[in-house]
């Protein structure tokens, strides 16, 4: 059996803690008072210490010469010990970096280019209209992309293992980001599910038998998904690049086709959603956040990247412990990390606005709110009842223009792009289960125990346990799908809907998780750089003087990518996601109230605050005054960056 210390040096790159500053910089003063001399294995009380990483060398001989020959007991509080993890010596796999930055940015691509590509741009242009499609893209464009810029310039100088994470827990609160870490993964686990389900009411549109929906789209579908998944990830990253470039074909066949197809326009809105066009407007751009998901994937692939050249960047030929590891990233990983989201944008815009011009945005197969009464809308909507059969723009478009076979063709990339994205959606949610995992190893708290038991790999560096928890949690979604399954015995008008009104409302409402609960984690990273640029500034005079490689940002060996136009940027992004998140998501209630969409939009809300507040007493037992306990003082700010710089360069 291979032993802790040989495991460790092994794998470096993932022997890392999230630990307090203040602890960390405690460790760190002690280590360089002591070069060379074994930290003591128990606390005063004789109680044991939580092991941790390596503390960090303070010169090129130390680090030759006095090299730990293990993990370095952490000197912190006990109360801070659930927090903490034993990794080096636990005989435990860890994953692979296996995947390329082209195999990166096709995961990002599969996850973002889903269903809201087809289906949320029909929701919106009968929201609002033409304009509304046209508007509501380019606003959450940018958006996404001021995001970005905030992700990328951390990223690009720390590209950790469970990043988003990370950085919230360094640099606003610690227990914020435990909830950030546990609020992605149940986005994109519920999103896993949601998509199955979406995928059963699209393969309707050739098959309405309830025995097959249950054994092969509730059952054979995901377990091939699961099987996918447990692949060794140098091998998954290549499934994801087939089926990125097949999406890309579709995509461009879509355009291609509603150039050809005629067009027709109109300048009105749902009155139903909405007595003005305002509240409409307002709702439908809220509808566009859903297809911007996934935006932030790279960050989360990090974990199983692989390894960036790296240069340690010394003050005058010295390397010291205080100096910054700059991490280089690839011109491809910087590519997809701050050019994506406009890539998308351009491709939601232009598939979206061709749309309008072959579909009327009161035509009766269009997507509606599900909370609307269907006797209502129906006496104002126009076309033939058939057209109910799809809930897709652009095979409702095929079907408006005739063209029965360009229907299906369109239906079948509507079909695959649900499952590819379910695909990817399962990906991330294991890994952002196994990166949070890691994070909570050997906690002294129960429920964070439990947690930590999804943190190990088998021998092919798959974290399985993630995968099967991910996919399995939520996995009886599409099965209520069943409850009201109506089907007339040898007749061809077979109903469209799956379930009951009810069942169909609670789907929708656990389907909006993914994209409020995305919102909710943008927002915490925002908050999270302009912490760090503020407290960079803050503290430029003490770096200049200790470790001068943290401030000059415009180095590109040091700082890889620069964003620019901060922090007016990143407050805007900042400010844009509270707008979201108030005032556009409660837009569908200024005609009303209705329990759907309230729950829609802020049940997400709600179980991420009661998470923060309930990691905060369960830690503490006790709320202190200072919610926000992360250090970040001169020095420890500086401990901060040290301490990202080095799980960076391991």
């Amino acid at each position: 059996m291979e032993t802790g210390r040989g495991l460790l040096a092994r794998l470096p790159s993932l022997s890392f803690a999230p630990l307090s500053s203040d602890i960390e910089l405690r460790r760190f003063t002690e280590a360089q008072k002591s070069k060379g001399r074994a930290a003591p294995s128990q606390m005063d009380d004789g109680s044991p210490r939580n092991i941790s990483d390596p503390a960090l060398p303070t010169s090129d001989s130390d680090s030759d010469q006095n090299a730990p020959n293990g993990p370095v007991p952490a000197a912190g509080p006990a109360e801070d010990r659930q927090y903490t993890y034993v990794i080096g010596s636990d005989p435990v796999h860890h994953v692979r970096r296996d995947l390329s930055p082209f195999q990166m940015f096709m995961i990002a691509l599969n996850a973002t280019l889903g269903i809201g590509l087809y289906w949320r741009s029909g929701q919106i242009l009968e929201l609002g209209g033409t304009v509304a499609v046209l508007v509501s893209f380019i606003l959450i464009t940018l958006l996404a992309w001021a995001v970005m810029q905030c992700i990328s310039e951390m990223l690009g100088r720390w590209p950790v293992p469970g990043a988003l994470s990370v950085f919230v827990s360094n640099f606003v609160d610690y227990e914020l980001g435990i909830a950030v870490g546990i609020m992605y993964w149940l986005t994109y686990s519920v999103s896993f599910a949601a998509l199955i389900a979406t995928a059963a009411g699209e393969i309707r549109f050739w098959i309405r038998n309830e025995p097959f929906d249950v054994i092969i789209v509730y059952i054979v579908i995901p377990l091939i998904l699961i099987m996918l998944t447990c692949l060794p990830v140098k091998y998954y990253g290549w499934i994801e690049v087939v089926f990125g470039i097949l999406k890309i074909s579709f995509l461009f066949t879509i355009i291609i086709a509603m150039i050809v197809l005629d067009w027709s326009n109109t300048n009105d809105w749902d009155t139903d959603a909405s007595s003005t066009r305002g509240p409409a407007f307002l709702t439908a751009i809220a509808t566009a956040i859903f297809a911007f998901v996934g935006i932030e994937i790279v960050a989360a692939c990090a974990l199983e990247a692989k390894p960036p050249a790296s240069n340690t960047v010394a003050n005058g030929g010295v390397n010291s412990g205080t100096t910054a590891q700059a991490t280089v990233m690839s011109f491809k990983t910087r590519f997809s990390v701050v050019y994506f989201s406009l890539i998308v944008g351009v491709a939601y815009t232009v598939s979206g606005l061709l749309t309008t011009f072959s579909v009327r945005r009161d035509a009766c197969g269009l997507p509606r709110l599900s909370w609307l009464d269907p006797n209502e809308w129906l006496k104002h909507c126009s076309g033939q009842t058939d057209d109910l059969i799809t809930s897709s723009a652009f095979v409702l478009a095929a079907q408006i223009h005739r063209s029965p076979a360009l229907a299906s063709v369109f239906n079948f990339f509507l079909v695959f792009t649900a499952l590819s994205a379910a695909l990817t959606n399962l990906y991330v949610a294991s890994r952002a289960l196994y990166g949070l995992a890691t994070q909570l190893r050997r906690s002294e708290a129960k429920f964070l125990a439990i947690i930590s038991f999804f943190g190990e790999t088998n021998e092919r560096g798959v974290p399985v346990r993630s995968v099967v928890l991910s996919a399995l949690a939520f996995i009886w979604i599409p099965f209520l799908q069943l409850q009201g399954y109506n089907q007339t015995s040898g007749s061809e008008q077979a109903t469209t809907t799956l379930a009951s009104a009810g069942i169909s409302s609670f789907i929708d409402i656990l389907s909006e998780l993914g994209s409020v609960g995305v919102v909710i984690v943008w927002a915490c990273e925002c908050i999270a750089f302009l912490s760090y640029r503020h407290y960079l500034k803050k503290h430029d005079d003490y770096l200049r003087q200790n470790d001068p490689n943290y401030v000059d940002r415009k180095d590109h060996k040091k700082y890889p990518y620069r964003s620019h136009f901060q922090p007016f940027v990143g407050g805007l992004a900042f400010a844009g996601c509270l707008f979201i998140l108030i005032v556009l998501d409660s837009a569908s209630l200024y005609n009303g109230f209705h329990v759907e969409p309230f729950l829609s939009q802020f049940l997400a809300i709600f179980i991420f605050a009661a998470l923060w507040a309930f990691l905060k007493v369960y830690r503490r037992r006790k709320l202190r005054r200072n919610y926000f306990d992360v250090d970040l003082s001169a020095q420890g700010f500086h401990a901060t960056l040290n301490r990202l710089s080095s799980l960076a360069n391991q």
